[in-house]
C-alpha cells in the first residue's frame, strides 16, 4: 500500500504543482495568446481532470500493479538503464494504436471529441478526456510499458513522472520550440496528423507532420 500512496502523491503533486507553475508562467509572461479561448468554464476543466484521476488513473494503478511488489536495483543502476529505451518503444506502439483507433468515426464522435475541443491546449487539457480514453490511451499504456519491461518501484516512479511532465509541458503547453509549437500541439490543428508521442510510428506510417 505504501508503493500505491507514493504514486499517488507522484501523480497529484507533479500533475497540480506543473499546471499551477505553467499558469502563473502564462499569466506573467503571455498575457495576450492564443491560450485565452477555452472550450469550457474553469469549474468544469477541474471536474474533468480530477474525475479522471480519482475515478480512473488511481484505480487502475492499484488493480494492477501499486501493491509493494516492486523490488530490485535503483534507477540508474547498468542492469535497469537498457529498459528505458524499451519503454519508450513499447509506449509509444501503444499510444500510436490506440490514438489513431480514438480518430475512426464512431470513437471519435462519442469520446475522443471531448479533448479536441481544446483547439490551442494548455497543460490541465491534458487529461481533460473521455474516461475510456483516460483508461485506453493516457493510463494503460504507462502502466502496461512499465509492467512488461519490468521496471523496479523507483524507475516505475521516474517513468510514470516523467510521463505526465511531457505530456503536460511538450505536448499540451502550447509553447513553441524554436520557430514551431510542438510535436503533439499540431496534432489539435492538424488532426490527421502526429498521433505517437515521440513521432516513431508516425514516420512509419506517413501520419508525421
Amino acid at each position: 500500500m505504501s508503493q500505491y500512496i507514493t504514486h499517488i502523491k507522484d501523480d497529484l503533486i507533479t500533475y497540480w504543482g506543473t499546471c499551477l507553475c505553467l499558469h502563473i508562467y502564462d499569466k506573467l509572461f503571455l498575457p495576450i495568446n492564443r491560450k485565452a479561448n477555452l472550450p469550457d468554464t474553469w469549474i468544469n476543466i477541474f471536474k474533468f481532470v480530477l474525475f479522471n484521476q480519482f475515478f480512473v488513473t488511481f484505480p487502475v494503478f492499484y488493480l494492477l500493479s501499486f501493491k509493494d511488489v516492486y523490488e530490485g536495483d535503483g534507477l540508474l543502476e547498468l542492469n535497469n538503464l537498457y529498459k528505458f529505451p524499451l519503454v519508450l518503444v513499447f509506449h509509444e506502439f501503444m499510444f500510436f494504436h490506440l490514438h489513431y483507433a480514438l480518430h475512426t468515426y464512431e470513437l471519435f464522435r462519442q469520446v475522443h471529441y471531448i479533448h479536441h475541443r481544446w483547439k490551442n491546449p494548455i497543460a490541465i487539457s491534458t487529461i481533460y478526456t473521455h474516461p475510456l480514453e483516460q483508461l485506453f490511451v493516457n493510463v494503460l499504456p504507462i502502466l502496461i510499458s512499465g509492467l512488461v519491461c519490468n521496471l523496479n518501484f523507483v524507475s516505475m516512479r521516474a517513468w510514470h513522472i516523467f510521463s505526465i511532465l511531457n505530456s503536460l509541458i511538450l505536448a499540451h503547453g502550447g509553447y513553441k520550440f524554436g520557430n514551431d509549437f510542438s510535436f503533439h500541439d499540431k496534432h489539435h490543428t492538424k488532426i490527421k496528423y502526429n498521433y505517437g508521442t515521440i513521432g516513431l510510428f508516425d514516420k512509419l506510417y506517413g501520419t508525421y507532420f
